[in-house]
């Protein structure tokens, strides 16, 4: 129902390392049960952004979650931030925006599957629906955002989001 019919986002101001923390708190047992070591690079004095916070924990949770299922003998997630100029609209020059960088050092994703990650129903897994990343990708745009990922098969993956940078509600 969320791709199909969204709700209009509740947007306020907020710190987008607040929200990574608050989100990676909530991860801490599972983190600590999987012997996966999480690295926080957060930028100091970041802008606010006008953001959903409960759609962007929904967004990030995945991130994290599919982080971890990648890593099950154990490893490093790495949740950085900071302040980029990027393009978030193309053919529009590039505009202030914070990066958040979520890496682990996973499986991996190959090559031919990488392009139909954010595809709604595609999935890998045994038990899963395959609506988690299409659903974080609805959200990232939702937020006039943008993602990336780069993964390299038994290194890890790295997904790059930025979102622009707003003053007020």
């Amino acid at each position: 129902m969320e791709l199909a019919r969204p709700t209009p986002l509740r947007l306020e101001s907020l710190s987008l390392n607040d929200v990574l923390r608050e989100l990676l708190e909530l991860h801490d047992e599972q983190l600590t049960a999987q012997k996966v070591r999480p690295v926080l690079d957060f930028a100091p004095d970041l802008p606010r952004i006008l953001g959903d916070s409960k759609r962007l924990h929904r967004c990030l949770g995945n991130l994290v979650t599919n982080a971890l299922q990648a890593m099950p003998q154990g490893g490093t997630l790495t949740v950085q931030t900071s302040r980029v100029e990027a393009t978030l609209r193309p053919g529009e020059g590039a505009t202030p925006a914070i990066q958040v960088q979520v890496r682990d050092t996973g499986v991996g994703i190959p090559a031919d599957r990488l392009s139909k990650i954010f595809d709604p129903f595609y999935t890998t897994k045994e038990k899963g629906l395959g609506m988690g990343m299409a659903i974080a990708h609805r959200i990232i745009e939702d937020h006039r955002g943008t993602v990336d990922v780069e993964s390299t098969l038994n290194a890890g993956t790295t997904f790059t989001l930025c979102f622009p940078i707003q003053a007020s509600v």
